[in-house]
């Protein structure tokens, strides 16, 4: 659902619930999430 590099899932909403409550994501798929401005993404 990538169709203009843009994520259009259910991710967004967990990237963005992160961002508005200043939270980190814990991902193993870093590359779905990094071109989100802001979001602290861990892999650990």
């Amino acid at each position: 659902m990538e169709s203009s590099g843009v994520v259009v899932d259910t991710s967004i909403f967990i990237a963005a619930t992160c961002l508005v409550y200043n939270l980190s994501i814990l991902t193993t798929n870093i590359s779905h999430f990094q071109r989100i401005m802001g979001l602290q993404i861990e892999n650990e």
